[in-house]
């Protein structure tokens, strides 16, 4: 019996038959559909009609009972619906879980909506905790193991530790929960264990040996072990000298060790020293007189502090660190201090120190005399205006203008461009917003520059193309009116509508026209959510004119709406 099948129960045509009181078990299986291992079929479509011949007026033996598909479960039916008889479940046919399916006839029940749960499947189902390779992230470590393999066990519900490696203390190797091993103590001594001093060692289990540690008996001003130098006042006699310093006073700190911070020359203000070396004890030069800035020096004893370097700002003459003093500059001017200046005026700060604000120079972004540009200051010049049609002007390091970037692409004459694709009556992104056009490069070998051509109709609407935009050979350029209408193009006008029932559009350089099309809905074609597409036997300035070789878009380019925006147009055959 298949595994997932009732004991009273059997696979035809796609549905398990249950063997009810009044109902023949020796009805011929017909029907081509296949049952796999797990009681379930592929299709279910051609067995909804009752009986295993699938004809509910012709079976032979079995009356189909009445009424079925009223939701409650009548003398003969198995299932009605969502209603199961007794403890029909996906569970009780042996799955792990999900819903029945109740046949049309009442008297079949499917297990195709049923979960398997396979121990050996490599998945981990139901109340399984592994199944082959799957382990659900568990590893030899995270079951407290050194290294190793973990494994699933054939019942599918423990770990098999056979092949993980135990820790072993005495190998050297910190492990898991060991402490130290031997001589490694983890970088850890007596102190970080809050002790005041002693010798670490690690414990035959690799656990921390303590005894050699050493808490102080501190703090009763009594030198009472080697491990203390003092103890309060008690200093054993030493004095300044005997740490190699120069006069001053020798205290005992916290933890009964000398501090010779209130000695002369240990770099440490401190004890009855105005200052130490460098140490002034956070004082400056302003909190020792009429100074704002400078430079103060302690006397060789510790005892006296030299004032000489302060300054005071204002005062007109520029001393100590000051850069100047008011219009005292030190001779200095823009030529003369770093930066490369080329000239202008240096002042002095409020600060003392040479402001050069005023200073010109190369690399500055600002254009300063004698410079075309300076950086992305290009002043009044681009590359039109310096003879070119088109591009994008530099600035080269000496301020000079750099002009390889410029072009020099003739801008197109009559007939030159063709309009092909227009795009008036968009669904997905409705009008305006939605709205393109396309403009196409016959030519194999020139490129043209579209800046400052203008694209208009006979109503007053137009819009400038006002930025560097080229059209190589053979290449569509395609201009939206909005930044999205279903494809990013290749420029955005913002303004000017495509009418739906009749409009123009007309391309004009140096105020010429390029081309342009004017359409009716009684002349051209007039789809709603495609483009109108010019039939590409037809492609020139002349043929567009003519209404017959336009045609609807057929290939879909953005949510249902057709069209070819920027690639070549399908046929109109």
């Amino acid at each position: 019996m298949h595994r997932g099948f009732s004991a009273r129960a059997r696979l035809v045509a796609g549905w398990v038959l249950a063997s009810t009181p009044g109902c023949s078990d020796s009805t011929s299986e017909t029907g081509d559909t296949e049952a796999d291992s797990t009681g379930a079929t592929g299709d279910t479509s051609g067995t909804s009609g009752g009986p295993e011949t699938g004809d509910p007026d012709t079976s032979s033996g079995t009356t189909e009972p009445e009424p079925c598909g009223n939701g409650e479960l009548d003398p003969g039916e198995v299932c009605d619906g969502t209603v199961f008889d007794g403890d029909l479940t996906c569970v009780t046919q042996g799955f792990l879980s999900g819903e029945l399916e109740c046949a049309p006839n009442c008297l079949n029940f499917g297990t195709s909506m049923c979960v398997l749960s396979v121990c050996g499947d490599d998945a981990i189902d139901g109340e399984e905790l592994c199944d082959g390779t799957d382990l659900g992230e568990e590893t030899c470590i995270t079951q407290g193991f050194l290294a190793g393999t973990l494994a699933c066990d054939a019942a599918c519900n423990s770990f098999d530790t056979s092949m993980c490696e135990p820790n072993i203390c005495g190998n050297d190797i910190i492990e898991r929960t060991e402490s130290c091993e031997g001589a490694d103590l983890a970088d850890t001594t007596c102190l970080d264990l809050g002790y005041d001093e002693g010798t670490l060692a690690c414990a035959a289990d690799c656990s921390f040996d303590e005894t050699g540690c050493i808490t102080y008996v501190c703090g009763d001003d009594a030198i009472n072990d080697d491990n203390e130098e003092c103890d309060g006042v008690d200093l054993a006699g030493t004095v300044c000298a005997d740490g190699g310093f120069g006069d001053g006073t020798v205290t005992c700190s916290d933890r009964c060790t000398l501090d010779f911070t209130g000695c002369c020359g240990d770099l440490n203000q401190g004890g009855a020293e105005l200052c130490d070396d460098v140490d002034f004890g956070g004082q400056t030069c302003a909190d020792l007189g009429d100074f704002d800035d400078g430079v103060l020096v302690c006397a060789p004893t510790c005892d006296a502090i030299d004032t000489s370097g302060c300054t005071l700002c204002g005062d007109g003459a520029a001393e100590g660190n000051e850069g100047c003093d008011a219009a005292d500059l030190l001779g200095n001017s823009c030529t003369t201090v770093p930066g490369g200046f080329v000239g202008g005026v240096l002042v002095c700060g409020a600060d003392c120190q040479l402001d050069t604000s005023g200073c010109n120079y190369c690399g500055n972004n600002l254009v300063d005399a004698g410079e075309d540009c300076d950086d992305e200051d290009l002043g009044v010049g681009d590359c039109l205006s310096l003879g070119h049609t088109g591009g994008l002007l530099g600035c080269a390091a000496d301020c000079s203008y750099d002009e390889s970037l410029c072009t020099d692409f003739p801008p197109p004459g009559t007939d030159d461009l063709v309009i092909t694709e227009i795009m008036r009556d968009p669904i997905a992104i409705g009008d305006p917003n939605g709205e393109w056009f396309e403009l196409f490069n016959p030519s194999d070998d020139v490129t043209y520059q579209l800046f400052g051509c203008t694209v208009q109709d006979d109503g007053g609407e137009s819009f400038d193309v006002g930025s560097d935009l080229t059209i190589e050979p053979g290449a569509r350029l395609t201009f939206g009116r909005s930044i999205s209408p279903g494809f990013v193009p290749n420029f955005v006008y913002g303004v000017m509508v495509l009418g739906n029932a009749d409009d123009e559009l007309e391309l004009v350089c140096g105020g010429v026209t390029i081309d342009r099309v004017a359409w009716t809905n009684a002349t051209f074609p007039a789809p709603v959510g495609a483009s109108m597409e010019l039939d590409p036997l037809s492609t020139d300035a002349v043929a567009n004119d003519d209404g017959s070789n336009w045609c609807a878009a057929g290939d879909i380019y953005f949510m249902g709406d057709l069209g070819t925006p920027g690639t070549a147009n399908g046929g109109c055959g």
